[in-house]
Protein backbone atom coordinates (compact mmCIF):
# COMPACT_ATOMS: atom_id res chain seq x y z
CA UNK A 1 0.00 0.00 0.00
CA UNK A 2 1.19 3.77 -0.91
CA UNK A 3 3.94 2.57 -2.90
CA UNK A 4 2.28 2.99 -5.91
CA UNK A 5 2.10 6.81 -4.69
CA UNK A 6 5.76 7.01 -4.72
CA UNK A 7 7.11 7.48 -8.07
CA UNK A 8 8.76 10.06 -9.83
CA UNK A 9 7.00 11.23 -13.25
CA UNK A 10 10.28 11.44 -15.45
CA UNK A 11 9.90 14.00 -17.55
CA UNK A 12 6.91 15.74 -16.02
CA UNK A 13 8.11 19.09 -14.28
CA UNK A 14 7.11 19.06 -10.60
CA UNK A 15 5.15 22.51 -9.12
CA UNK A 16 7.63 23.67 -6.62
CA UNK A 17 7.72 27.08 -5.52
CA UNK A 18 11.23 28.33 -3.83
CA UNK A 19 11.47 25.46 -0.81
CA UNK A 20 14.29 26.74 1.99
CA UNK A 21 15.87 23.74 3.23
CA UNK A 22 14.56 22.70 7.01
CA UNK A 23 17.67 22.31 9.35
CA UNK A 24 16.68 18.54 10.37
CA UNK A 25 16.83 17.28 6.78
CA UNK A 26 21.18 18.16 6.55
CA UNK A 27 21.13 16.40 9.70
CA UNK A 28 20.29 12.92 7.59
CA UNK A 29 23.85 11.94 6.20
CA UNK A 30 25.24 9.62 6.32
CA UNK A 31 22.66 6.66 5.96
CA UNK A 32 23.16 4.26 8.50
CA UNK A 33 22.57 0.53 8.43
CA UNK A 34 18.82 -1.05 9.68
CA UNK A 35 19.23 -1.93 13.53
CA UNK A 36 15.97 -1.99 14.31
CA UNK A 37 13.66 -5.14 14.22
CA UNK A 38 10.15 -4.40 12.67
CA UNK A 39 6.61 -6.11 13.37
CA UNK A 40 3.14 -6.12 11.06
CA UNK A 41 0.27 -3.83 11.92
CA UNK A 42 -2.50 -5.48 13.78
CA UNK A 43 -6.16 -5.69 12.14
CA UNK A 44 -6.97 -2.70 14.23
CA UNK A 45 -4.06 -0.99 12.74
CA UNK A 46 -4.43 -1.39 9.81
CA UNK A 47 -8.31 -0.69 9.20
CA UNK A 48 -6.88 2.72 10.40
CA UNK A 49 -4.14 3.18 7.67
CA UNK A 50 -6.38 2.08 5.06
CA UNK A 51 -8.88 4.58 6.21
CA UNK A 52 -5.84 7.12 5.85
CA UNK A 53 -4.85 5.69 2.61
CA UNK A 54 -8.29 6.32 1.50
CA UNK A 55 -8.30 9.98 2.83
CA UNK A 56 -4.69 10.92 0.97
CA UNK A 57 -5.72 9.53 -2.20
CA UNK A 58 -8.49 12.36 -2.20
CA UNK A 59 -6.15 14.79 -1.07
CA UNK A 60 -6.75 15.67 2.66
CA UNK A 61 -3.35 14.89 4.27
CA UNK A 62 -4.66 16.03 7.63
CA UNK A 63 -7.60 13.41 8.00
CA UNK A 64 -4.81 10.48 6.97
CA UNK A 65 -2.04 11.78 9.36
CA UNK A 66 -4.70 11.66 12.33
CA UNK A 67 -5.65 7.96 11.65
CA UNK A 68 -1.90 7.00 11.26
CA UNK A 69 -0.67 9.34 14.49
CA UNK A 70 -3.52 7.41 16.23
CA UNK A 71 -1.80 4.16 15.01
CA UNK A 72 1.61 5.19 15.79
CA UNK A 73 0.44 6.57 19.91
CA UNK A 74 -0.31 3.32 20.02
CA UNK A 75 1.93 1.44 18.50
CA UNK A 76 5.92 3.40 17.72
CA UNK A 77 7.26 0.98 15.81
CA UNK A 78 4.03 0.56 13.29
CA UNK A 79 6.47 0.69 10.07
CA UNK A 80 3.75 0.84 7.68
CA UNK A 81 1.83 4.07 9.33
CA UNK A 82 5.77 5.95 9.48
CA UNK A 83 5.94 5.00 5.34
CA UNK A 84 2.45 6.54 5.24
CA UNK A 85 2.81 9.22 7.22
CA UNK A 86 6.25 10.44 5.69
CA UNK A 87 4.21 10.17 2.13
CA UNK A 88 1.24 12.43 3.83
CA UNK A 89 3.77 14.56 5.41
CA UNK A 90 5.66 15.12 1.76
CA UNK A 91 2.39 15.63 0.13
CA UNK A 92 1.83 18.89 2.64
CA UNK A 93 5.15 19.78 1.59
CA UNK A 94 6.35 19.74 5.65
CA UNK A 95 9.32 17.97 4.11
CA UNK A 96 11.44 18.05 7.19
CA UNK A 97 8.80 15.87 9.14
CA UNK A 98 8.46 14.09 6.12
CA UNK A 99 12.16 12.95 6.22
CA UNK A 100 12.09 12.34 9.94
CA UNK A 101 9.58 9.79 9.51
CA UNK A 102 11.03 7.78 6.54
CA UNK A 103 14.81 7.28 8.11
CA UNK A 104 13.21 6.86 11.44
CA UNK A 105 11.62 3.85 9.15
CA UNK A 106 15.02 3.45 7.56
CA UNK A 107 15.95 2.56 10.73
CA UNK A 108 14.18 -1.20 10.20
CA UNK A 109 15.10 -4.14 9.61
CA UNK A 110 12.20 -5.15 6.65
CA UNK A 111 11.48 -5.91 3.22
CA UNK A 112 10.30 -2.03 3.19
CA UNK A 113 13.97 -0.60 3.21
CA UNK A 114 13.55 0.06 -0.38
CA UNK A 115 10.38 2.05 0.08
CA UNK A 116 11.51 3.96 2.93
CA UNK A 117 15.21 5.15 0.96
CA UNK A 118 12.49 5.99 -2.12
CA UNK A 119 10.58 8.11 0.03
CA UNK A 120 13.87 9.84 1.53
CA UNK A 121 15.05 10.30 -1.81
CA UNK A 122 12.22 11.70 -3.33
CA UNK A 123 11.71 14.16 -0.33
CA UNK A 124 15.63 15.35 -1.73
CA UNK A 125 14.43 15.82 -4.99
CA UNK A 126 11.43 17.84 -3.76
CA UNK A 127 14.47 19.88 -1.77
CA UNK A 128 16.21 20.50 -5.09
CA UNK A 129 19.17 18.24 -3.77
CA UNK A 130 19.88 16.08 -6.78
CA UNK A 131 23.15 14.73 -5.42
CA UNK A 132 22.06 13.96 -2.31
CA UNK A 133 18.85 12.06 -3.84
CA UNK A 134 21.36 9.86 -5.50
CA UNK A 135 23.13 8.76 -2.59
CA UNK A 136 19.70 8.21 -0.88
CA UNK A 137 18.88 6.00 -3.72
CA UNK A 138 22.23 4.70 -4.12
CA UNK A 139 22.32 3.53 -0.35
CA UNK A 140 18.95 1.62 -0.84
CA UNK A 141 19.85 -0.14 -3.24
CA UNK A 142 22.93 -1.41 -1.13
CA UNK A 143 20.07 -3.08 1.47
CA UNK A 144 17.36 -3.43 -1.25
CA UNK A 145 19.14 -4.46 -4.36
CA UNK A 146 16.08 -5.66 -6.02
CA UNK A 147 13.60 -2.78 -5.64
CA UNK A 148 12.57 -1.99 -8.95
CA UNK A 149 11.44 1.40 -7.98
CA UNK A 150 14.61 2.80 -6.38
CA UNK A 151 16.17 1.76 -9.52
CA UNK A 152 13.76 3.77 -11.21
CA UNK A 153 13.90 6.60 -9.50
CA UNK A 154 18.12 6.90 -9.27
CA UNK A 155 17.23 6.50 -13.34
CA UNK A 156 15.15 9.76 -12.71
CA UNK A 157 17.61 11.24 -10.76
CA UNK A 158 20.56 10.52 -13.14
CA UNK A 159 18.87 12.03 -16.25
CA UNK A 160 18.04 14.65 -14.37
CA UNK A 161 21.60 15.57 -13.84
CA UNK A 162 22.28 14.49 -17.83
CA UNK A 163 24.44 11.75 -16.45
CA UNK A 164 22.44 9.30 -19.59
CA UNK A 165 24.38 6.48 -19.39
CA UNK A 166 23.74 5.60 -15.59
CA UNK A 167 20.37 6.89 -16.23
CA UNK A 168 20.00 3.81 -18.74
CA UNK A 169 21.70 1.64 -17.14
CA UNK A 170 19.45 2.06 -13.62
CA UNK A 171 16.20 2.41 -15.67
CA UNK A 172 17.10 -1.36 -17.60
CA UNK A 173 17.77 -2.72 -14.22
CA UNK A 174 13.98 -1.51 -13.60
CA UNK A 175 12.69 -2.85 -16.45
CA UNK A 176 14.12 -6.37 -15.99
CA UNK A 177 12.69 -6.21 -12.31
CA UNK A 178 9.25 -4.91 -12.83
CA UNK A 179 8.56 -5.74 -16.32
CA UNK A 180 4.77 -4.21 -15.33
CA UNK A 181 5.75 -0.84 -14.52
CA UNK A 182 4.63 1.41 -17.27
CA UNK A 183 7.18 4.12 -16.06
CA UNK A 184 10.78 2.45 -16.25
CA UNK A 185 9.70 1.48 -20.34
CA UNK A 186 8.30 5.44 -20.75
CA UNK A 187 11.89 6.30 -19.32
CA UNK A 188 13.60 4.00 -21.60
CA UNK A 189 11.79 5.44 -24.73
CA UNK A 190 12.72 8.69 -23.76
CA UNK A 191 16.40 7.94 -23.14
CA UNK A 192 16.38 5.77 -25.82
CA UNK A 193 14.82 8.76 -28.18
CA UNK A 194 16.84 11.56 -26.93
CA UNK A 195 20.65 9.76 -27.41
CA UNK A 196 19.84 8.56 -30.74
CA UNK A 197 18.41 4.99 -30.66
CA UNK A 198 15.11 4.86 -32.42
CA UNK A 199 14.05 1.16 -32.46
CA UNK A 200 15.18 0.66 -28.69
CA UNK A 201 12.77 3.88 -28.26
CA UNK A 202 10.20 2.28 -30.61
CA UNK A 203 10.34 -1.01 -28.67
CA UNK A 204 9.73 0.60 -25.19
CA UNK A 205 7.52 3.28 -26.46
CA UNK A 206 5.43 0.31 -27.73
CA UNK A 207 5.32 -1.59 -24.36
CA UNK A 208 4.33 1.81 -22.59
CA UNK A 209 1.71 1.63 -24.11
CA UNK A 210 0.21 -1.96 -23.89
CA UNK A 211 0.52 -1.43 -20.31
CA UNK A 212 -1.02 2.18 -19.74
CA UNK A 213 -3.93 3.64 -22.21
CA UNK A 214 -5.23 6.27 -19.22
CA UNK A 215 -2.17 8.86 -17.86
CA UNK A 216 0.12 11.40 -19.17
CA UNK A 217 2.71 8.26 -19.85
CA UNK A 218 0.42 7.09 -22.79
CA UNK A 219 0.55 10.78 -24.39
CA UNK A 220 4.78 10.48 -23.92
CA UNK A 221 5.06 7.08 -25.17
CA UNK A 222 2.80 7.99 -28.20
CA UNK A 223 4.84 10.94 -29.13
CA UNK A 224 7.90 8.94 -29.30
CA UNK A 225 6.13 6.44 -31.33
CA UNK A 226 5.21 9.47 -33.78
CA UNK A 227 8.55 11.32 -33.50
CA UNK A 228 10.37 8.07 -34.90
CA UNK A 229 7.48 6.70 -37.54
CA UNK A 230 5.28 9.45 -38.87
CA UNK A 231 7.93 12.45 -38.89
CA UNK A 232 9.27 13.36 -42.87
CA UNK A 233 12.73 12.50 -43.31
CA UNK A 234 13.47 16.50 -44.30
CA UNK A 235 12.36 16.76 -40.42
CA UNK A 236 15.11 14.68 -39.07
CA UNK A 237 16.99 17.46 -37.52
CA UNK A 238 14.20 18.94 -36.08
CA UNK A 239 13.68 18.65 -31.81
CA UNK A 240 10.69 15.95 -32.22
CA UNK A 241 12.08 13.73 -35.00
CA UNK A 242 14.80 10.31 -33.41
CA UNK A 243 17.06 10.77 -36.46
CA UNK A 244 17.35 7.85 -38.89
CA UNK A 245 19.77 6.30 -39.67
CA UNK A 246 21.41 5.80 -36.09
CA UNK A 247 25.30 5.68 -36.09
CA UNK A 248 24.66 4.00 -32.59
CA UNK A 249 25.68 0.33 -32.65
CA UNK A 250 25.85 -0.29 -29.02
CA UNK A 251 21.96 -1.45 -28.69
CA UNK A 252 22.47 -3.46 -31.58
CA UNK A 253 22.56 -3.51 -35.23
CA UNK A 254 18.78 -2.47 -36.24
CA UNK A 255 19.54 -1.18 -39.60
CA UNK A 256 16.89 -3.24 -41.91
CA UNK A 257 14.08 -1.89 -39.14
CA UNK A 258 15.49 1.29 -39.57
CA UNK A 259 15.31 1.13 -43.46
CA UNK A 260 11.63 -0.38 -42.72
CA UNK A 261 10.99 2.72 -40.94
CA UNK A 262 12.08 5.48 -42.80
CA UNK A 263 10.47 4.47 -46.20
CA UNK A 264 7.02 4.57 -44.00
CA UNK A 265 8.43 8.51 -42.87
CA UNK A 266 7.17 10.64 -45.31
CA UNK A 267 3.31 11.83 -45.16
CA UNK A 268 1.03 10.27 -48.36
CA UNK A 269 -1.29 12.26 -50.28
CA UNK A 270 -4.77 12.40 -49.76
CA UNK A 271 -5.26 9.73 -52.46
CA UNK A 272 -3.06 7.18 -50.95
CA UNK A 273 -4.45 7.95 -47.78
CA UNK A 274 -7.67 7.01 -48.97
CA UNK A 275 -6.64 3.55 -50.42
CA UNK A 276 -5.05 2.62 -47.13
CA UNK A 277 -5.92 4.24 -44.32
CA UNK A 278 -3.14 5.36 -41.84
CA UNK A 279 -3.60 2.28 -38.98
CA UNK A 280 -3.12 0.00 -41.60
CA UNK A 281 -0.22 1.18 -42.77
CA UNK A 282 0.83 1.60 -39.50
CA UNK A 283 -0.11 -2.21 -38.49
CA UNK A 284 1.94 -3.34 -41.46
CA UNK A 285 5.24 -1.56 -40.99
CA UNK A 286 4.96 -2.88 -37.36
CA UNK A 287 4.55 -6.04 -38.39
CA UNK A 288 7.55 -5.73 -40.91
CA UNK A 289 9.65 -4.12 -38.31
CA UNK A 290 8.79 -7.85 -36.10
CA UNK A 291 10.03 -9.54 -39.05
CA UNK A 292 12.78 -7.91 -39.11
CA UNK A 293 13.98 -8.16 -36.29
CA UNK A 294 12.77 -12.12 -35.95
CA UNK A 295 15.76 -12.65 -38.99
CA UNK A 296 18.40 -10.51 -37.28
CA UNK A 297 18.03 -13.07 -34.28
CA UNK A 298 17.99 -16.24 -36.56
CA UNK A 299 21.44 -15.05 -37.93
CA UNK A 300 23.46 -13.43 -35.44
CA UNK A 301 21.39 -12.79 -32.29
CA UNK A 302 23.06 -10.09 -30.51
CA UNK A 303 23.91 -9.82 -26.92
CA UNK A 304 22.54 -6.04 -26.26
CA UNK A 305 19.66 -4.84 -23.65
CA UNK A 306 17.53 -4.07 -26.19
CA UNK A 307 17.68 -7.87 -28.28
CA UNK A 308 17.80 -9.66 -25.30
CA UNK A 309 15.13 -8.36 -23.35
CA UNK A 310 12.35 -6.20 -25.70
CA UNK A 311 12.68 -8.06 -29.38
CA UNK A 312 11.39 -11.33 -27.76
CA UNK A 313 8.32 -10.17 -26.94
CA UNK A 314 7.61 -8.65 -30.55
CA UNK A 315 9.00 -11.62 -31.82
CA UNK A 316 6.76 -13.52 -30.10
CA UNK A 317 3.74 -11.16 -31.19
CA UNK A 318 4.74 -11.48 -34.81
CA UNK A 319 4.44 -15.49 -34.65
CA UNK A 320 1.31 -15.61 -32.87
CA UNK A 321 -0.47 -13.59 -35.58
CA UNK A 322 -0.96 -10.50 -32.97
CA UNK A 323 0.48 -7.43 -34.50
CA UNK A 324 -2.60 -6.51 -35.77
CA UNK A 325 -4.92 -6.19 -32.11
CA UNK A 326 -1.41 -4.91 -30.61
CA UNK A 327 -1.36 -1.60 -33.21
CA UNK A 328 -5.13 -1.27 -33.05
CA UNK A 329 -4.92 -1.48 -28.94
CA UNK A 330 -1.91 1.11 -28.64
CA UNK A 331 -3.77 3.63 -31.00
CA UNK A 332 -7.07 3.53 -29.58
CA UNK A 333 -7.01 7.16 -28.34
CA UNK A 334 -5.94 9.00 -30.59
CA UNK A 335 -8.74 9.46 -33.08
CA UNK A 336 -7.58 7.88 -36.17
CA UNK A 337 -10.17 7.13 -38.39
CA UNK A 338 -11.30 3.47 -38.20
CA UNK A 339 -9.52 2.13 -35.40
CA UNK A 340 -12.65 2.33 -32.77
CA UNK A 341 -14.79 0.24 -35.14
CA UNK A 342 -12.13 -2.06 -35.61
CA UNK A 343 -11.57 -2.58 -31.81
CA UNK A 344 -15.75 -2.55 -31.62
CA UNK A 345 -15.62 -5.50 -34.49
CA UNK A 346 -12.96 -7.43 -33.03
CA UNK A 347 -12.87 -7.80 -29.24
CA UNK A 348 -11.80 -11.11 -28.99
CA UNK A 349 -8.76 -10.78 -30.85
CA UNK A 350 -8.06 -7.50 -28.36
CA UNK A 351 -9.02 -10.11 -25.39
CA UNK A 352 -6.66 -13.06 -27.07
CA UNK A 353 -3.29 -10.20 -27.15
CA UNK A 354 -3.86 -9.14 -23.61
CA UNK A 355 -4.15 -12.68 -22.55
CA UNK A 356 -0.91 -13.97 -23.71
CA UNK A 357 0.91 -10.01 -22.99
CA UNK A 358 0.03 -10.47 -19.44
CA UNK A 359 1.48 -13.98 -19.59
CA UNK A 360 4.82 -13.33 -21.45
CA UNK A 361 7.93 -14.24 -19.95
CA UNK A 362 9.76 -11.39 -19.65
CA UNK A 363 14.03 -12.15 -19.47
CA UNK A 364 14.70 -12.50 -15.53
CA UNK A 365 18.98 -11.51 -16.64
CA UNK A 366 19.81 -9.63 -19.12
CA UNK A 367 23.69 -9.18 -20.22
CA UNK A 368 24.83 -6.13 -18.91
CA UNK A 369 22.13 -5.41 -16.44
CA UNK A 370 22.90 -6.66 -13.10
CA UNK A 371 20.10 -7.51 -10.67
CA UNK A 372 19.27 -9.40 -7.43
CA UNK A 373 16.47 -11.66 -7.09
CA UNK A 374 13.28 -10.20 -7.78
CA UNK A 375 11.36 -9.37 -4.92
Amino acid sequence: MGMRRWTILAWTAFALGMIALPAASAAQEPFNPPTKAAHNSTPQHLALIREGIAFHNKGDFDAALVRYYSVLNEDPDDLLAMYESALALTGKKDYAKALEFAVRGAEYKSDRIGEFYTAIGNVYVLLKQPEVAIKAFQYGLELAPADALLHYNLSVSYAEQKRFPEALKSVKTAAVLRPDHPGSHQNLAVLFAQQGYPVPALFAAARVLTLDQQTQRSQIALAVLNSILRERPAQAGSAGAVPIPSTKKDEGDFAAQESLIAAGRPRRSLEEAQAKPEIRLLAEQMSGLFAATADQMKSAPPSSFTYQYYAPYFVEMKQRDLVEPFVYYIFQRTGMPGVAEWLKDNGERVKAFQAWSTQFQWAKQVDGVEVGARK
